[in-house]
This record gives C-alpha cells, structure tokens and sequence, in this order.
C-alpha cells in the first residue's frame, strides 16, 4: 500500500502488508519534535519514497549521542570528498529508535527542506537497509 504523509508532523503505521511511505521534500520538520515517525518500519517490507534519492547513505550507531537533530548531522559524514546524501543514526541516545537524516540541499547542515524521519523501534544495523529508501 503506498501512504503519502503529506506536510505537518505525523506518525504513520503501515498495513500488514508491504508498504511504501512517500515523504516530500519540506514534509518533516528539521527537529525531533516536528520530524514525522513511522511507528512500525520493518525493513525489507516498509518502503520509504524519497523526493532525493540517497546515492550514498550511512549507517551510524547513536547510542551515545544526544537524541538531537544536530546529533545526527555530526554523527553523518555530510561533507567533505567522502560525503553521503544522508543516512540513519540507529539508537538514537540508547533508545531503540533511529533517526532517517536526508540532506535535501547537500549544505551539510539540518536546514529547511531536509528531511528528518524517527523509526520507532529500529535499534540496530541490522534493523535497516539502505535498500528500504527509494
């Protein structure tokens, strides 16, 4: 089933079945509190629809960090000759969630337009591929 988020802050749950989560560009806010959250991802079933696509992504363990957006920025290799287009920092803070980071301008910073999506419940590598974001 394919579910548009549309703009403002949502949680969107999934069918049983797979689904694919469309996410525009300026749909999530840049912050924990305004990000959308998929409260039921499961990777290999929940698509998630991207207006960029991540050419490159990263995967990043947040359990020591704070469970900021600016967390997950520098945690990201998001500038340099080694950038990626965005990536997910899992267990956010020892949470069990994640944090989907998309650089939407490629300015190597949370600014308008990015796109920032909670995963409840993914708290590991394993949990997430960066085959789940098309």
């Amino acid at each position: 089933m394919t579910i548009d988020a549309g703009t403002g802050v949502d949680t969107i749950t999934g069918t049983t079945g797979d689904d694919t989560i469309v996410i525009s560009s300026g749909d999530t806010g840049i912050t924990i509190a305004t990000a959308d959250t998929i409260a039921d991802f499961v990777t290999g079933s929940t698509s998630v629809d991207l207006d960029s696509a991540l050419n490159s992504y990263e995967e990043v363990d947040g359990t020591g960090l704070a469970n900021t957006v600016a967390a997950v920025v520098g945690a990201l290799t998001l500038a340099g000759a080694a950038a990626v287009d965005g990536g997910i920092v899992y267990n956010i803070a020892g949470s069990g969630n994640s944090v989907l980071f998309v650089d939407e301008d490629g300015d190597g910073a949370a600014s308008a337009g990015d796109t920032v999506v909670i995963l409840l419940g993914v708290a590991t590598a394993a949990d997430v591929a960066g085959a789940d974001f098309i």
